[in-house]
Parts: structure tokens; C-alpha cells; sequence
């Protein structure tokens, strides 16, 4: 791509991805998951600002979770509030929508469709997770009914209007109002993170259904109101939660609680965090042009100092924290063995960077498994 030229504010500045133009760039941006380690632009100059882009959680590119590499980018824009550009309600279209009663099922609606339907959705088709979201989801059906739609635990089929091309259907008016169906919906994220909530929280709550929910530690500080959801942290194990849901089942008083952001008139949501963060949301999207924007902005500003990322940027707790369940998730080794070698290889980008000499992988292979061998992370 040759020099493209942007506007941010009022200054120019030109965007490439071609590297005879690295020399001369003020600062290079990456998205996290398309990075190579062995293919960064080193030798870096000196002055020259590495800028972070990552919507996704680090679970694509686990040596994010560690300082080692952090360290090394100066300006990030991920998910966590601590980020310089934060993404957290990226997720969410618009703050209308949760309030917008378009896709609501009446409660009696809903009562005369539980003939037909679970109490509980399940829709899902990436069934191996850092949260064991399948496993929690196998055991909680032992003890209430669930409709799986998707690839893990499936029972059910789509409707046939919503089968084909699902991925691009996961958004439409058809597939929110199929949601609307449902009294609760499984809303357990991929990966457990601050901050870190994507559309498995907000399509239900916009559906006018109530997730179940398990991801960001610091949902709460993000919920429409503080009835809203119904967290699985606050239930030793499925079995308690199950309980809680076939007794809200058959209380439609205590059901419509949680659905007064649909419902009520006057302050229908009571979050004011919620409400100030969409208000200084820019319309424009936050991606690449965006970002670059951002970044040099914040280069031009009077007296900026060049910063630092550090683990809040992701601010990802480990050991791997997942739902209170009677057995141990049956990936959870494998995922610890996943961690224990991406902080190995975290430690030695650090050491590679710090050369600042291109290196190959091959290189880096050599010296995560010597760390490894050795026990030296």
C-alpha cells in the first residue's frame, strides 16, 4: 500500500503498511491478532512508538497476559479502562438499544412459548474456552433444561431461516427476536478479564432477555442497573443456580425485575458509568484510522511523554479463574500448559527485543524451550 494520506483534527499525517517507509515513521501500529513475533520491524529507531490494537481477549496471543511483552508497546487500545483508548462498551451498538422495546416478548408470551421452549438458551460453537464454559453448561443442563442451538452440546436445530450463514446472522432483527423467545440466555464469555465484555453480555439484555452471565470480574460496574443480570458467581454450583432459575420461572413478578430497563419509564437504566462512557463515545469507529489518529494525537499534545503498557492494559487474573463446578474442567491442564509456555515465551521476546536485532522463530522456539527445560519462568 503506498502513502495514505488522513485527517486527524487538524494535522495530516500519512498511513502505510509498507516497510521502506519504516525508517521514517514517528510510530507503527499493530493488531494483535495478526502479529508474528519473528516478523517485528527491528532494528526499532529510536523515539519510535509502538502502538497496541486488541479488541479480542489475549487468549489468541496468550504473551499478552504477561508484563514481558506489555512493556515493549507504548500506547495500547484493548478492551481493559486502563487502556489509553479503551474499547470496553465497543461491543455494544448503541445504549438505546438496550432500552428499545423492538424485540420484547410479553412475560405471558414467553410463558405460552416455554410449551416449546427450554427456560434457558444456549447458543455457542467455540466449545473449547479458557472460562469451561461448555463444561459448566453440561452440568447446569443435569439440572434445568437447556436449548443448545450451536456446535456445543447441541439438542436443538435453528430455525430454518437463521441456518444458513449463521455468523453473519448473529446480529439481525431475525436472530434477536428468536433470542426475545427465551426467558435467560447462557452469557459466558471466552476469557476472563476486567473490562473484558463483548455481545454474549449485550444481545440478550437488547433481546429483552436475562443473561446468565460469567466473564469480567468488574461487570457490575458496567450492568444497565443492578437487577439486570444474574451472575453465576453469586451460586456455589449449578445446582443452586438451576434452582434460582425454575423459581424465577414460575414467578413472573420477580422475573420482570430484570427487565426494567425495558419496561420502566423513568430511569430505565441507573448505571451513570454506563451512560457517561457511551456519551464521550466517538461515532467513529475505533480501528486502525482511528486508532492511528489517536495515537498521534497524543504525540502532538504539549509535553507528552512517551508511556509504558503494563498488565492492566489487559488485566487478565491468573491463575485461570472459571465457575464453581462439582468436577475440574477437562481442559484446564491443557490450558495451563498453554500459560506456563506463553510466559516462557513472553520472557524471551523480552530478552529478543532488548538485542533489538531481528530474529527468527526458530530462534524464539529455542529459547522458550531452554527456559522451559530449565525451569527459568
Amino acid at each position: 500500500m503506498a502513502l495514505e494520506e488522513i485527517l486527524c483534527g487538524y494535522n495530516k499525517c500519512f498511513f502505510t503498511n509498507n516497510r521502506e517507509y519504516l525508517p521514517q515513521a514517528k510510530a507503527i501500529l499493530f493488531y494483535a491478532s495478526s502479529l508474528s513475533w519473528h516478523d517485528l520491524p527491528l532494528p526499532r529507531q529510536p523515539e519510535q512508538i509502538w502502538a497496541l490494537l486488541h479488541e479480542e481477549s489475549p487468549r489468541n496471543v496468550l504473551e499478552f497476559l504477561f508484563e514481558d511483552t506489555l512493556q515493549h508497546f507504548n500506547y495500547t487500545s484493548t478492551f481493559s479502562r486502563y487502556s489509553d483508548f479503551p474499547l470496553t462498551i465497543n461491543a455494544l451498538p448503541d445504549i438505546t438499544e438496550i432500552t428499545n422495546p423492538k424485540y420484547v416478548v410479553t412475560i405471558g408470551s414467553k410463558n405460552i412459548a416455554r410449551n416449546q421452549l427450554a427456560p434457558i438458551l444456549f447458543l455457542q460453537s467455540d466449545c473449547s474456552t479458557m472460562s469451561a464454559r461448555t463444561n459448566y453448561v453440561e452440568e447446569l443442563m443435569q439440572y434445568i433444561p437447556i436449548d443448545s442451538y450451536g456446535r456445543c452440546l447441541n439438542n436443538r436445530q435453528m430455525p430454518e431461516s437463521l441456518q444458513h450463514d449463521f455468523l453473519n446472522n448473529l446480529y439481525t432483527e431475525a436472530m434477536y427476536r428468536f433470542i426475545g423467545q427465551y426467558k435467560f440466555m447462557i452469557s459466558i464469555e471466552n476469557g476472563v478479564c476486567e473490562d473484558y465484555i463483548t455481545e454474549k453480555y449485550w444481545r440478550p439484555l437488547i433481546a429483552g432477555t436475562v443473561p446468565i452471565y460469567f466473564g469480567s470480574p468488574s461487570i457490575r460496574d458496567w450492568e444497565p442497573h443492578n437487577h439486570s443480570t444474574i451472575y453465576i458467581t453469586d451460586y456455589q454450583n449449578p445446582k443452586e443456580l438451576a434452582k434460582c432459575i425454575l423459581e424465577l420461572d414460575k414467578n413472573d413478578n420477580e422475573y420482570v425485575k430484570y427487565l426494567q430497563h425495558k419496561y420502566k419509564q423513568i430511569k430505565p437504566i441507573t448505571n451513570q458509568r454506563l451512560i457517561e462512557e457511551f456519551s464521550v463515545r466517538n461515532e467513529e469507529v475505533m480501528f486502525f484510522s482511528k486508532f492511528a489518529c489517536q495515537v498521534l494525537q497524543a504525540l502532538w499534545a504539549q509535553n507528552a511523554k512517551v508511556k509504558m503498557a503494563n498488565r492492566l492494559h489487559y488485566n487478565c487474573p491468573l491463575p485461570l479463574p472459571y465457575p464453581d463446578m462439582e468436577k475440574e474442567p477437562t481442559e484446564l491442564r491443557s490450558w495451563n500448559s498453554l500459560l506456563k509456555r506463553a510466559k516462557c515465551m513472553a520472557q524471551s521476546i523480552d530478552e529478543l527485543l532488548r538485542i533489538n536485532r531481528e530474529f527468527t522463530e526458530q530462534e524464539l522456539h529455542d529459547l522458550t524451550n531452554e527456559k522451559m527445560n530449565h525451569e527459568l519462568c
